[in-house]
């Protein structure tokens, strides 16, 4: 499988999870329940945010090939929420290395073996949601509360950054959760390998 290929794929993945993100907040009941403030805001963070499982899942089935067709769907994603400069070029950085770097730290320690996707147990894929969930939290914290653009973080986030981390960290891990476990079902449903997802 060319890398052209691969990154087409990768992007599809996340264009999905982006798709399916802006989905769900178009749905006025599930406002109030997915955020912790009354004003809509997609790029505040939420409590379900599909994206990250869908970047584990790319890197899961392509490995380190597929960071470019992550990386085009996360910046044009940071676009279209009109992120600009420094927290666009972060968001972009953090959202496609964060799970990347996820990926390689529980493998480099031993904690979980993840080679042999998608037979790996279910729950190292919930750790790894939960260890990038953390990774991409605390990535994201430092580029938007960061100087010059703590202060604007601060009024957007209207809870400061209490508000960032308890919408942030649990949104990644459930929203993560949710997208890798729901492929995986997928994929062994159809029985799907490596080489024809």
């Amino acid at each position: 499988m060319t890398t052209l290929i691969i990154n087409i794929k990768s992007f599809l993945f996340l264009y999905l999870a982006y798709s399916l993100h802006n989905v769900i907040f178009d749905i006025e009941a599930f406002q109030n329940i997915l955020f912790f403030t009354k004003d809509f805001n997609p790029t505040v963070g939420s409590l379900l945010y599909l994206p990250i499982g869908a970047a584990l899942l790319s890197y899961l089935l392509y490995g380190k090939k597929a960071i470019l067709g992550i990386f085009a769907a996360i910046i044009l994603s940071g676009i279209y929420n009109e992120l600009k400069n420094y927290i666009l070029v972060g968001y972009t950085i953090v959202g496609s290395l964060g799970p990347l770097l996820a990926i390689y730290l529980i493998e480099k320690f031993r904690l979980a073996n993840f080679k042999d996707f998608p037979n790996t147990s279910i729950r190292h894929l919930v750790f790894l949601c939960i260890f990038a969930g953390l990774i991409n939290t605390v990535g994201k914290f430092i580029v938007y509360f960061s100087y010059p653009f703590s202060d604007a973080a601060i009024s957007w986030f209207n809870g400061g950054p209490t508000q960032f981390l308890l919408t942030f960290l649990p949104g990644d891990i459930v929203g993560g959760s949710l997208f890798l476990l729901t492929s995986l079902a997928v994929i062994k449903f159809f029985h799907l390998d490596k080489t024809n997802t």
